[in-house]
């Protein structure tokens, strides 16, 4: 049984509990902790990703010299994205750790090598980012915001998952392993995958949702699984909200409705891939 499960069944016996002070002197260690929990990184302008997602893309120079050289050291990367009905930047994101980097082989068996200028060319290498934990920018190092180039400096804070959050997230979290079975039997049953065994390979990215131990992590897994990399096109783009939303509850509030609604698309139209919301490349 999920951990916030758990906490539910417990919440009565939690309130007869005694109550006793605040130890003041744990809380100010705890807040100092907090400000430590902070790292000098690098950042990539990329596509909004949320953590067990798995990228897969081809960079050139200079972003594949500085992927290179975090794969060498194994440090991660923050990796940003854009709300796209704002056009904002987003101050919070994900680290990424380089998983593979390798010299992109085209589809007719070549690798592919790219022109810079008359005098140079490149060799694009096929990346793989997998991302993790999530994080907020405190100082950036670019020279404006939003940042003109692909890959700046920053500060950023750890964001950890909330494992005390209010009993309504915990209710409401309860809802979603179901819409996720049905929702997942829809895409399959009615042909809306873009390639073969695309929801597959995605399950086994984000691993089983029955580990997933606090509201916080379930919302971010529903995220990850219906807006998936590549794009599958049913679900309306929800992980730059997520990102965003500054509680559990309203995080599984997210979850719940973009299942619900995907569900409700997929059965009013016919059978085959569709697309919920343009890219901004085809607007």
């Amino acid at each position: 049984m999920p951990s916030f499960l758990m906490l539910l069944l417990l919440l009565p016996h939690l309130a007869a509990l005694p109550s006793k002070p605040p130890d003041y002197a744990v809380l100010s260690h705890r807040l100092a902790a907090l400000k430590h929990d902070e790292a000098d990184v690098k950042c990539l302008l990329l596509d909004a990703m949320v953590p067990r997602q798995r990228l897969q893309i081809q960079f050139g120079p200079p972003v594949s010299d500085v992927l290179r050289e975090l794969r060498r050291t194994g440090d991660g990367l923050a990796v940003l994205g854009v709300n796209h009905r704002s056009g904002e930047v987003l101050r919070r994101g994900v680290e990424a750790r380089v998983e593979a980097m390798s010299p992109y082989r085209a589809s007719a068996g070549y690798f592919s090598s790219h022109s810079l200028t008359p005098l140079r060319s490149f060799t694009a290498l096929d990346t793989t980012l997998v991302a993790g934990r999530r994080l907020e920018i405190v100082e950036h190092g670019a020279a404006s915001w939003p940042p003109d180039e692909l890959v700046f400096p920053a500060r950023v804070r750890w964001l950890p998952s909330d494992e005390m959050a209010p009993p309504s997230a915990i209710l409401l979290a309860q809802s979603l392993p179901p819409l996720v079975d049905e929702w997942l039997q829809l895409v399959r049953t009615t042909k809306r995958e873009r390639a073969a065994g695309q929801m597959s390979g995605v399950l086994n990215d984000l691993g089983p949702i029955s580990e997933m131990e606090t509201p916080d992590d379930l919302a971010f897994w529903v995220a990850a699984l219906v807006n998936p990399l590549p794009a599958l096109g049913v679900a309306v783009e929800v992980r730059a909200a997520m990102l965003e939303a500054a509680d559990p509850l309203y995080r599984v509030q997210i979850a719940q409705r973009v299942l619900t609604d995907s569900i409700e698309r997929m059965r009013q139209r016919p059978p085959g891939p569709f697309e919920v919301e343009l890219s901004p490349t085809k607007r």
